[in-house]
C-alpha cells in the first residue's frame, strides 16, 4: 500500500499542533525537571521515549494506516481523561514530580484520544 497524505494526516497533525502549542510551557518544564541539573540523571531517559514512540510509529506507519477511521465517540474517552486529570492536577497541591506526571498523563490522553478519533481504535 502506497502512503499518501490526505485530509486525516492534515487533521491529526494539526491536533497535534494545538496541543504541542498548548502545553508547550509544561513540556518545557518537563525537559527542565529530567535534564536539569538539580535532579539526579536518573531521569534524562524520559525525553527519549517521544523519540523512540515516533520511530516505532514511523517503522509501522503503512500498517497503522492501512485501514483508518474516524472514531470520534471512542477518542472522547481519553480526552476527558486527559481533561479530568489537567483538572486534579490544577487544583491539588503536589509536590513537582507527582505534578509533573499528572500533567504529561493528561497531555499523553488528550494525543491519545486525537489519534483514535482520526485513526480509529485498530490503528491504536
Amino acid at each position: 500500500m502506497k502512503y499518501t497524505l490526505d485530509l486525516r494526516h492534515i487533521g491529526f497533525a494539526f491536533f497535534t499542533l494545538v496541543v504541542t502549542i498548548s502545553f508547550s510551557g509544561l513540556i518545557m518544564e518537563w525537559l527542565e525537571f529530567s535534564l536539569g541539573p538539580q535532579q539526579n540523571r536518573t531521569l534524562s531517559h524520559m525525553v527519549l521515549i517521544p523519540l523512540v514512540s515516533a520511530g516505532f510509529f514511523y517503522q509501522r506507519r503503512t500498517q497503522i494506516c492501512s485501514q483508518p477511521r474516524y472514531s470520534l465517540f471512542w477518542g472522547a474517552f481519553p480526552v476527558l481523561v486527559g481533561i479530568l486529570a489537567l483538572y486534579l492536577a490544577s487544583r491539588d497541591r503536589l509536590e513537582q514530580n507527582d505534578y509533573l506526571c499528572l500533567m504529561m498523563f493528561s497531555i499523553v490522553a488528550i494525543w491519545t484520544g486525537g489519534f483514535i478519533s482520526f485513526y480509529g481504535l485498530s490503528a491504536l
